[in-house]
């Protein structure tokens, strides 16, 4: 049979026989626009499947950080809390009433716990110890899993241990580089040359033209009078005053004594107890 196929083939072509009908070729298969073939909608859901499996533990280890971000911050803001009520518990009402006092302060804890933490998420566990020096701030939760078949939700607990707030402590050291501002007769001390206290009424604000002398200003809806330590006899040479911010006042020259102020830069280490901080720079 072998030893024929050639002269076989040969008498076909001879004579111009096609195997083909119509002289077209035949396919074991056809192509139509759109459609997968048996594998691919065999391998595609297998793929979306273990692409799922991957990433839901990503979805839970995401979940568990930000959680445990969120437990640290409340943590830290109930310990200066209860900082902050240790304070307060000198107050005649909280002596007076020791029983209202301790749980208002517990009770504010805990709903500021609870609004802070996510909906989901229960504080029920969580503990003060009775110095509130401890706090034991405890999360539970359950987690879905999102697959395509039934899964029981996981249970974890999360658990946030924090030493209560005892105020901080500055070291001498830290002082050594600090420049403060000061002066001669302020019981503050700044942190800035700018600071409005050091200059207070006494800065000029704007300088205006001016050929009347003694006679008020009208400036910004707002009158200003004439300075007493800096009146000029004549008004020669004199073309505009100064108005100074908040004293409603106004000077004919820059030397007068109520925009002259001593400053001192010294150390913050050096500062003593008769100066305390600016409330506005600090």
């Amino acid at each position: 049979m072998n030893a024929l196929f050639p002269l076989y083939i040969k008498l076909l072509n001879k004579y111009k026989v096609s195997l083909y009908p119509d002289n077209k070729r035949a396919f074991l298969s056809v192509s139509v626009a759109g459609s997968l073939s048996i594998e691919a909608s065999m391998v595609l859901p297998l793929f979306m499947f273990f692409m799922l499996v991957i990433c839901s533990p990503l979805f839970i280890m995401n979940k568990e950080l930000v959680l445990r971000e969120k437990m640290l911050e409340t943590s830290l803001k109930m310990s200066e809390f209860f900082y902050i009520t240790e304070n307060v518990s000198s107050m005649d009402f909280a002596k007076s009433h020791p029983d209202i006092y301790s749980a208002a302060v517990k009770g504010i804890s805990v709903v500021y716990a609870y609004t802070n933490l996510p909906s989901d998420v229960s504080a029920k566990l969580s503990t003060v110890s009775a110095d509130k020096k401890i706090i034991d701030l405890i999360a539970d939760y359950k987690t879905d899993i999102h697959y395509p078949f039934s899964v029981p939700s996981l249970h974890f607990i999360q658990r946030c241990y924090v030493r209560g707030f005892c105020g901080a402590q500055i070291k001498k050291s830290d002082y050594e580089n600090i420049t403060v501002y000061v002066t001669k007769y302020g019981t503050a001390y700044h942190k800035d040359t700018n600071c409005s206290y050091l200059y207070g009424a006494n800065r000029v604000e704007t300088s205006i033209s001016y050929d009347n002398l003694f006679a008020d200003i009208t400036y910004m809806n707002q009158s200003y009078a004439a300075c007493n330590l800096c009146i000029p006899t004549t008004m020669d040479n004199i073309n505009f005053v100064y108005l100074t911010i908040g004293a409603y006042s106004y000077h004919y020259s820059l030397s007068c004594p109520i925009f002259k102020r001593t400053i001192y830069a010294v150390r913050l280490a050096d500062i003593t107890g008769e100066y305390s901080p600016c409330i506005l720079c600090y």
